[in-house]
């Protein structure tokens, strides 16, 4: 799901994410912890913590944000900005904040049932993807990684722990059945992770 935010995909035919606000990674215990939060940003996808941790092969737990549902309403389509809270075990629908202040209690259940049947939706595809043994791309490829990193180097976001950076695009890439180097073009990340690139050398 996080693959499809980052590049502003919808979700559903009915629901994309309209801006992520809070976000928290988990895993091995590094210089930032053994987990990551962000709160109450404006474009947490792009937030240094979330993305170094995930560079570092932390799981993303938690996102949240406002997404934006498609509703029919008398033959026309209009969108509603909802506030979601997507954990591993539950989804949140917050009532109170974005889009739904002022709709009455049969809406916000209504765009809350609607909500939830989507990202259940998109969790279902993403089994039967996971289920197909023909197929490993329920695991998000190396390239969408070295995105990250290469979105952390523009931000001016310091890129250490190279090591640990390499070690985890080879595992995603040795998950999907690949080779790091023969399957993917990952140039410009490799060489971002390089400690002799000059520059690289005022983020060491």
């Amino acid at each position: 799901m996080f693959k499809k935010i980052y590049y502003d995909e919808d979700l559903t035919d009915k629901l994309k994410l309209g801006k992520l606000t809070d976000a928290k990674v988990e895993g091995a215990e590094d210089v930032l912890g053994k987990e990551n939060t962000v709160k109450e940003s404006s474009n947490a996808k792009e937030a240094p913590t979330l993305l170094i941790g995930l560079l570092l092969g932390k799981s993303l737990t938690m996102m949240e944000g406002n997404f934006v549902l498609k509703i029919s309403d008398e033959g026309e389509t209009k969108e509603k900005s909802i506030r979601i809270q997507i954990e591993r075990d539950k989804i949140q629908i917050k009532s109170s904040k974005a889009g739904m202040n002022n709709a009455s209690k049969i809406e916000k259940m209504g765009y809350a049932t609607e909500s939830a049947y989507e990202i259940m939706e998109l969790y279902e595809e993403w089994q039967e993807i996971r289920d197909d043994d023909s197929t490993q791309e329920h695991i998000v490829p190396p390239t969408f990684l070295e995105a990250l990193l290469i979105k952390s180097h523009e931000n001016d976001i310091p890129i250490e722990d190279r090591s640990t950076i390499l070690s985890v695009l080879r595992q995603y890439a040795n998950r999907r059945g690949d080779s790091l180097t023969d399957d993917y073009n990952i140039d410009e990340g490799l060489d971002l992770l390089d400690p002799d690139n000059d520059d690289n050398e005022d983020s060491d």
